[in-house]
């Protein structure tokens, strides 16, 4: 096996823990742990920790079970942690995917139809843009789920109450574990400016905390604990399998002792910090061997045989792993029958429609059967949609109002200039209003425009409003892709830029380099031979700081 060579990037996520109600945190607390966070990127956890031991207001600094966590108690009772996230490996083992086997576990699936989740909170951060999750998505359909996805925004508290109905769940996210042994997971829901008054009960019972993420001042987002599990989540099927693809989740005993309370059969998870492209492959070849019928046991060992499920990070390797019944298959979760219990109302997710590029849209209401009654014309449906911002840059939150009939839920389409589409729904209030939020993914722009249109339709009525792109620090401009056919690669950044592009699709990597030229734009030829799903990825170092974008695009 060829010697892999990897090149880590580390970032610390920011896990802010209240102990009472109020989620608000002392600007000195803030102060310290944004200060910790900063020198934890070049200092050892145990470095930092003692010289957090020696700041006014901590009353005392420790690490974590997985031995790269830093938690801060304060003196005012606030709890906070740091946590490491490797981000960037430049290098990975080329091992093929292999194509689908012909049989598939499908004599085993019993109506109804298994239904199956699939949750990408921070696609626009990474980068990674809508289809990020169609390998999972083509996979769970192909073993005879219904797959639902939610990307970014979608992904709310809310939502996470609503997981019990689906037989697999599978979520890319921040993830951590704290001293005690708890683990949280990350939701895209906001914290700053969230008035939400349904938010007030997971507050109160401290079952949601919020997280920060370092390097961004303006966002935080409420991130999940075991006690959320326990407290508002339903049961589980039997044999249900749920795949949480973020950092030292595993170590995480309480976490998955609540999902185990709950019924779940097995959750998969890391030992240990996993960078972004290990993780990304490795779910990828996780679900091709268990869509194969491979238990989810036997597919972790051909992950690790073949290259796969493992990733090194400060000089230690960190595995995937699982808790539960490893000799789960996606047949057996297939066959446990969800079990219904109240769960808070949700606003439900898109359903994925089996297509190549598994594009999102939104499950149609059904409607009740009509009675007999006089014909009555309706009332002509009126809407409107406006953009919060006229100009978007990468990364930044975008809000889009929606107003039409009270009480409905109206389609929404984002049309980005690289041709991709982006489906939502936004549900109008009892004022006939309602707002969709979105971090903007990057590299969404085209060689020739940015104008982004936005549109809502209801009833054969349309309506329709634009904002256009910003310029990231760094851009990539990906025409539509067909295997075989030469393409020109177009990418942005700042004049005079030397960019490395890096294309990886089954398992292979190619990585070239462009110089941008004076209007900051650079070209380059490229040949995709196989169909399927392509990662790009571009990388720039602008006055001694790396930048970088990636995008994942179907293969024609």
């Amino acid at each position: 096996m060829p010697k892999i060579v990897r090149v880590i990037a580390v970032t610390f996520v920011l896990l802010a823990v209240p102990r009472a109600v109020s989620a608000s945190h002392a600007p000195s607390d803030l102060f310290l742990l944004h200060r910790a966070a900063g020198l934890a990127a070049h200092e050892s956890v145990h470095r930092v920790a003692a010289w957090l031991r020696h700041q006014p207001g901590v009353a005392r600094a420790g690490i974590g079970r997985d031995h790269r966590t830093i938690d801060i108690h304060f003196t005012d009772g606030r709890e906070m942690l740091v946590l490491p996230a490797a981000l960037h490996a430049t290098r990975l083992a080329p091992v093929a995917r292999r194509l689908h086997a012909a049989l598939r576990p499908l004599a085993r699936l019993a109506d109804p139809t298994p239904q199956a989740a699939v949750l990408e909170p921070f696609a626009a951060e990474l980068g990674a843009g809508n289809h990020v999750g169609d390998v999972e998505v083509q996979d769970l359909q192909s073993a005879g789920f219904q797959v639902t996805q939610a990307y970014n925004s979608a992904v709310t508290v809310e939502l996470m109450t609503t997981l019990p109905r689906y037989q697999v769940v599978y979520m890319n996210t921040h993830t951590g574990t704290s001293a005690n042994g708890d683990g949280v997971v990350a939701t895209d829901e906001l914290v700053y400016g969230n008035n939400d008054p349904s938010l007030l009960p997971y507050l109160n019972d401290g079952s949601i905390v919020p997280v920060g993420v370092a390097g961004d001042v303006t966002d935080a987002f409420y991130a999940i604990t075991a006690r959320f599990v326990s407290l508002h989540m339903g049961q589980f099927s039997h044999d249900s399998l749920i795949f949480v693809n973020g950092c030292a989740l595993l170590p995480a005993t309480a976490f998955w002792g609540a999902l185990a309370s709950k019924g779940a059969g097995v959750l998969i998870s890391w030992s240990g910090d996993v960078a972004e492209y290990d993780d990304y492959l490795s779910a990828a070849a996780l679900f091709n061997q268990m869509d194969s019928g491979a238990s989810v046991q036997g597919a972790i060992n051909t992950l690790l045989a073949n290259g796969y499920g493992r990733s090194s990070s400060g000089g230690t390797t960190s595995t995937i792993g699982f808790e539960g019944d490893g000799t789960i298959t996606l047949a057996r979760a297939a066959a446990g029958t969800p079990v219904t219990t109240p769960s808070p109302t949700a606003t439900p997710l898109p359903t994925a429609t089996p297509s190549p590029t598994g594009t999102t849209v939104p499950t149609p209401t059904p409607r009740p059967t009509a009675t007999a009654s006089p014909t009555v014309s309706p009332p002509p449906v009126s809407l409107h949609v406006t953009a919060a911002h006229a100009q978007v840059k990468p990364g930044q939150t975008q809000s889009i109002t929606v107003q039409g009939p009270a009480g409905v839920t109206v389609p929404v389409q984002i049309h980005y200039p690289n041709g991709v589409v982006q489906s939502l729904s936004s549900a109008l209030s009892s004022s006939g209003s309602g707002t969709i939020a979105y971090r903007q993914p990057g590299s969404e722009i085209s060689r020739r425009g940015r104008r982004v249109t936005v549109t809502a339709s209801l009833g054969g009525v349309s309506a329709r409003t634009t904002y256009a792109l910003r310029y990231g620090h760094v851009d990539l401009a990906v025409p539509p892709l067909h295997a075989g056919k030469s393409l020109s690669l177009a990418v942005h950044s700042a004049a005079r830029s030397q960019v490395t592009v890096t294309i990886m699709q089954g398992g292979h990597i190619r990585t070239m380099h462009v110089t941008t030229a004076a209007n900051g734009w650079g070209t380059l030829h490229v040949r995709l031979r196989s169909a399927g799903t392509a990662v790009f990825r571009a990388t720039v170092r602008l006055h001694g700081r790396l930048y970088r974008t990636s995008l994942s695009l179907p293969v024609a």
